[in-house]
């Protein structure tokens, strides 16, 4: 990490902005060391912190409705192939869930 980098917490992640020749990226590491990212480029500081913490947000949203599904499933609300099928969709529509 550069000297220059911007580092802040957010929801209990790290976001940290790194400076690249061509603008700004925003890195979010978990408490459990996933990694997040997007792979955009900012053209200022501050816009990469956001996308990191819509990121975040994003992500957390996505485990917490995986999780309703995988209740639902386990009342038997769904069934195997529903609970997969949606399951999957999420990670698709979203790409942050993995």
């Amino acid at each position: 990490m550069h000297t220059d980098d911007l580092t802040d917490f957010y929801r209990g992640w790290m976001i940290e902005i790194v400076q690249q020749n061509n603008g700004f990226q925003s890195v979010c590491h978990s408490p459990a060391r996933q990694r997040l990212d997007d792979d955009v480029m900012y053209s200022r500081e501050f816009l990469a912190l956001n996308a990191g913490r819509a990121l975040v947000d994003l992500h957390l949203a996505c485990q917490q409705f995986s999780g309703v599904l995988r209740e639902l499933y386990e009342l038997e609300k769904l069934d195997f192939e529903e609970w997969r099928s949606l399951t999957e969709s999420i990670v698709d529509a979203v790409g942050v869930c993995r």
